[in-house]
């Protein structure tokens, strides 16, 4: 039996019609690309690229502690989402609750907000990609190309979902699949060469950068790792009205996607720390990352400029592959 020929279980449309409206959507998607959608909202990779950099700032490899607190806060912040997305299942999802929960004006806030929220986070995503792209090219980009990367990302995603949702959920599903495939393989290979390498510097984990209180106020900005990532997973509740068993499904991937982001992003970030060999260098660096990967795994992330090099017979110094912070 196709997609198109699986019938919407009865139960997932009585919500809808409880609203006053009759079901317009076509029910298509299914648990995995349900997940997908939660996840994909989260995504390590661009999170992690994004903010480790600062958290090293600010905390040092300490601030990965930061990360367990903001999982275990945003766990029991999906399971409220999770019971409300079983309760009220029905597309917008954030405004509905509210709006059923309070009034139209508390739904109307909530609605706006969340609006601002994914506006500002777009364009934080499409500048995030900017750091690891510059790497990988070899050269400091103009005060422009930030904003054609953005204009590129953005008219990339208007023109997937204009296709379709289930062109997009498959597009979404083969993202997701990168990417944990991208975090398996990378993680698994820099901790084999860690462990290779030298025995890990466990101690500088759980040493706290501060002694007092009064230093725990600077520590704190360290959260944003977490915080910046650990967001969104009510991504699939905002596909109720399209989710095939929507009741058990959409909660189930609420949560689940949480716990996996947590738990996997933990033991990257994890990781990656470990692999530190010189943590005044890892602040300094602009693409800390890049500097842990090639230190440790010996592999050039600067590609044109490893090629241009490798041509020429010469080595690239760190401080021209990823540059230094000067403030």
């Amino acid at each position: 039996m196709t997609e198109e020929q699986v019938p919407a279980i009865p139960n997932d449309d009585s919500d809808i019609l409880a609203a006053g409206y009759a079901p317009k959507l076509r029910r298509s998607v299914r648990a995995v690309a349900s997940w997908a959608a939660s996840f994909s909202m989260m995504s390590i990779l661009m999170g992690v690229f994004s903010n480790y950099g600062y958290m090293l700032t600010k905390a040092g490899v300490f601030g990965i502690w930061t990360w367990v607190a903001v999982g275990i806060g945003q766990t029991l912040v999906a399971l409220v989402f999770a019971d409300l997305a079983g309760r009220v299942s029905l597309a917008g999802a954030i405004y509905n609750w509210n709006t059923l929960l309070a009034n139209r004006f508390v739904g109307w806030v909530t609605g706006f907000l969340i609006f601002l929220t994914y506006t500002v986070a777009s364009v934080g995503i499409s500048m995030a990609a900017v750091t690891p792209l510059q790497t990988l090219l070899g050269q400091e980009f103009s005060a422009l190309d930030p904003h054609l990367v953005g204009g590129l990302f953005f008219l990339l995603c208007i023109g997937i979902n204009i296709v379709g949702i289930g062109f997009a959920a498959r597009i979404n599903q083969i993202a997701v699949l990168l990417e944990l495939g991208a975090l398996a393989v990378f993680g698994a290979t820099l901790l084999c060469a860690i462990l290779h390498q030298q025995s890990p510097p466990f101690t500088a984990l759980v040493t706290a950068p501060f002694s007092s209180w009064s230093g725990f106020g600077g520590f704190l900005p360290a959260i944003l790792l977490g915080a910046w990532t650990i967001f969104g997973f009510e991504a699939s509740s905002e596909l109720s009205e399209e989710t095939l068993n929507v009741k058990k499904v959409v909660p189930r991937n609420i949560i689940s996607s949480v716990v996996f982001t947590a738990l996997a992003g933990f033991v990257f970030v994890t990781i990656l720390s470990l692999g530190i060999f010189d943590l005044e260098a890892a602040r300094a660096a602009s693409d800390p990352i890049s500097l842990i990967t090639e230190g440790r795994l010996k592999v050039k992330c600067n590609l044109l400029r490893s090629m241009q090099g490798a041509r020429d017979g010469q080595t690239i110094p760190a401080y021209q592959r990823y540059g230094t912070r000067t403030d």
